[in-house]
């Protein structure tokens, strides 16, 4: 039975005559006497409870008699204490007292031995009972927004799977993991120091994701990661960080991986080595490159390297093969850009020498050419000679290139990119766009061109048939918006 938000002060007598198992009468005016009046017990079979955002201080002592109750949400009320009566419940198995203002948690909180799940996020408390241990069946533990500062003692939860301990007063982490642990959160806190190591008893670490972006770490130990080598998700976000350890490249099973926000001046070298990750979101650092073996990612599907200081991009290390046809790459002098440092007897595509490859002779992309659907490059100094390298992605959905310095874009650029849903272009010193192969953006829905220096608009622009939004603002357009009706610009 569903009574939620009715503005109702007391629950209907006549509800203790059906057989309800599900009871939600969260956001209404109950007070401490007229849930007292309203005698639930006699709802033998109630097992959840659901009575958030209420005037609730107190519970009636007959919530001791409720013996199939599982599941109890009294959050968001006006609880100075943890309710005595819940340490006589012994078959709770979730309980929720978030967004109340309890200090302590008791020694009593020990007796709910069938606890599975303990929510008690921004309470006042400050630090975790020894006896919380003796809730051995305890699985999700998340204690967010109270100023505790130490969680050490969650060590010794031999069945923990889920810990969130965002927002608090934590400044040295020192866990042993649990097998069992799967998830750990522990951002938005005043980290310096990060030590994690095994359970002795079972030295697995299963450990999957792991969260420790707003913090103050500026260094990240070798250790810690050669243990946590099963992670798939690794948030390091809005830290100090000037460089990152070597041992971040042997997680194999790392799929998303962020690191925005700090000083980084570079990325692992063998970061190719990450054949797994599909999302690397590095912006806001210091870079000035990314990694040669970036090429080598080959389940990368989304890179964010916005605002940071990047230059170049590497040519594509390719290898020879006379049993493939060419790749939509066919040697294009596209001027002087910096040569790839790839270890390859193949001259790069578009290289500086200007030797033009014959075409009977295939050559073979690196592995993230085909999985890279998501590029952002925006607020970096890439240049023309960029163009080259990111035309090869050519099931690019999403590409921003907006302020940098690009002046041209050559004529084979957009017919590569066939699979651009998106393009965002603003912010450099465009003059012209290529016409020819604008009819083959087929899929094209936003473009993007304001703050450049167009002074016309092709008229093939008439032939993207998908396209439904266009910023042209800022440029130097010469059109009188007035001939719109004689225009076929307009």
């Amino acid at each position: 039975m569903k009574l939620a938000g009715v503005g109702m002060k007391r629950i209907p007598p006549a509800i203790l005559q059906g057989h309800i198992h599900r009871l939600d009468i969260s956001s209404n005016r109950i007070t401490n006497e007229t849930l007292a009046e309203a005698a639930l017990d006699q709802l033998l079979e109630l097992r959840s409870l659901k009575m958030q955002n209420n005037r609730l201080s107190r519970l009636p002592e007959y919530f001791s008699r409720m013996d199939n109750l599982k599941y109890l949400n009294v959050s968001s009320n006006k609880f100075k204490d943890m309710p005595s009566v819940l340490f006589q419940i012994p078959s709770l198995m979730d309980l929720d007292v978030s967004y109340n203002e309890i200090r302590t948690l008791p020694p009593a909180i020990g007796r709910i031995t069938n606890l599975q799940r303990l929510i008690f996020i921004c309470n006042q408390l400050t630090a975790l009972p020894t006896e919380l241990t003796q809730l051995t069946l305890l699985e999700h533990l998340d204690i967010s927004r109270n100023p505790i500062s130490d969680v050490s003692i969650t060590s010794s939860f031999s069945r923990l799977k889920e810990l969130s301990a965002t927002h608090n007063a934590i400044q040295v982490v020192d866990l042993r993991i649990n097998p069992f642990l799967q998830e750990l959160s522990l951002s938005h806190n005043h980290i310096t120091r990060l030590h994690v190591v095994p359970n002795p008893v079972d030295s697995t670490i299963g450990l999957l994701k792991l969260d420790l972006s707003y913090a103050k770490l500026s260094t990240l130990d070798e250790a810690p990661l050669s243990y946590l080598t099963a992670l798939t998700t690794l948030k390091l976000d809005h830290n100090h960080f000037r460089s990152l350890p070597k041992s971040l490249c042997a997680i194999k099973a790392l799929q998303v991986f962020t690191c925005s926000n700090n000083m980084l001046d570079g990325l692992p070298e063998d970061i190719g080595m990450l054949e797994n990750l599909r999302v690397l979101d590095v912006h806001s650092n210091n870079l000035q490159e990314l990694p040669l073996s970036l090429w080598q990612c080959k389940s990368l599907e989304t890179l964010n390297a916005t605002s940071n200081v990047i230059r170049f991009w590497y040519d594509p290390p390719t290898t020879q093969s006379h049993n493939l046809s060419v790749d939509g790459i066919n040697g294009v002098d596209d001027g002087d850009r910096r040569p790839s440092a790839a270890p390859s007897t193949t001259p790069s595509p578009g290289a500086s020498t200007g030797v033009k490859l014959p075409t009977r002779m295939g050559r073979q992309l690196p592995p993230l050419a085909h999985s890279l659907t998501k590029l952002y490059l925006s607020d970096n100094v890439l240049k023309d000679d960029c163009i080259h390298p990111i035309s090869v992605f050519k099931f690019l959905r999403i590409l921003n290139l907006s302020f940098n310095d690009i002046q041209d874009l050559p004529t084979f650029f957009l017919n590569r990119l066939t699979q651009l849903e998106e393009l965002y272009l603003s912010g450099n010193k465009l003059s012209a766009l290529p016409p020819d192969d604008l009819q083959k953006l087929t899929k094209l829905h936003t473009l993007y061109l304001n703050c450049n220096k167009l002074q016309t608009l092709p008229s093939e622009l008439n032939k993207v048939k998908s396209l439904q939004l266009l910023d042209v603002g800022s440029n130097q357009l010469r059109y009188n918006i007035n001939n719109w009706e004689f225009d076929w610009n307009w």
